[in-house]
């Protein structure tokens, strides 16, 4: 019998949506998905052999969700070589139709694997990867990492990337609340908010309407030069890109609402 973890909080945040009468409700639609196009000949078997590797490597891609005395839990299924099936195509709209189809077919939940790959193969041998995962079981950093990976044992050239369990991760949070460390930062946060929220940072949690909307975004390019120096800056302080930006991005947030200054 397979050991049963709890689900973090982070995981909680994904599985669970206010629905539109304001209840909490179970969901599947929170999903991650990446699309790794190669345009060379490809070696396939090699190819599912990477993707084997990560899955064999990473304990996280291998999350299965259950119910237990109607309490939703995790588990991990032991490795097991997958034979991935090769889809062949003939356009870039075959390849389109076939990401939209995955895309928008539903994961089953409950102890099933969380995630869809497919290979497709064009016949001049060249070709690529669709993945899509739960969001409970990575986000897109995850993916990133996971074709970094491939792509480094596809070409012989793999850079070891050190694994991080995510069982140690589960045990450190419940620890937490019992930690020191949660002490220290109950005093900090306490005091940033001696006086209550400030109202550009409270989002309120009693809503008359729970109708879902879409959020204005604004896209731009950064001049290559810029991501030279930014890629130059992170490999020399050891931290990822996505830090660097999330780091700007709170700087930003911060300046905005003056919360911190």
């Amino acid at each position: 019998m397979k050991k049963k973890y709890n689900l973090t909080c982070s995981q909680m945040r994904v599985l669970f949506e206010f629905d539109d009468k304001g209840n909490i409700v179970f969901t599947n639609k929170n999903i991650i998905w990446g699309h790794l196009k190669i345009n060379q000949v490809i070696d396939f078997n090699r190819l599912k052999k990477a993707i084997n590797y990560c899955f064999k490597k990473n304990i996280s891609m291998r999350t299965k969700l259950c119910k237990e005395d109607n309490k939703l839990l995790q588990y991990f299924e032991d490795y097991q070589e997958i034979d991935f099936e090769i889809i062949d195509v003939d356009t870039e709209d075959d390849v389109k139709n076939l990401l939209n189809n995955i895309i928008n077919k539903p994961l089953e939940m409950l102890d099933s694997y969380l995630y869809h790959i497919a290979i497709y193969r064009y016949k001049n041998g060249f070709g690529g990867i669709i993945i899509k995962v739960n969001h409970v079981m990575g986000d897109g950093y995850t993916l990133g990492l996971i074709l970094y990976e491939v792509l480094g044992y596809l070409s012989k050239k793999i850079k070891i990337i050190i694994p991080f369990s995510y069982i140690s991760y589960i045990k450190k949070e419940e620890k937490y609340p019992f930690s020191k460390k949660m002490q220290q930062d109950k005093i900090f946060w306490e005091k940033i908010f001696d006086s209550g929220v400030p109202d550009n940072a409270y989002i309120p949690s009693k809503k008359e309407n729970f109708s879902y909307s879409k959020s204005c975004k604004i896209a731009f390019d950064i001049d290559d030069d810029i991501i030279r120096k930014v890629k130059k800056f992170c490999k020399i302080h050891e931290i990822s890109n996505s830090t660097f930006y999330m780091s700007v991005y709170g700087i930003y947030v911060n300046k905005r609402t003056n919360n911190f200054a």
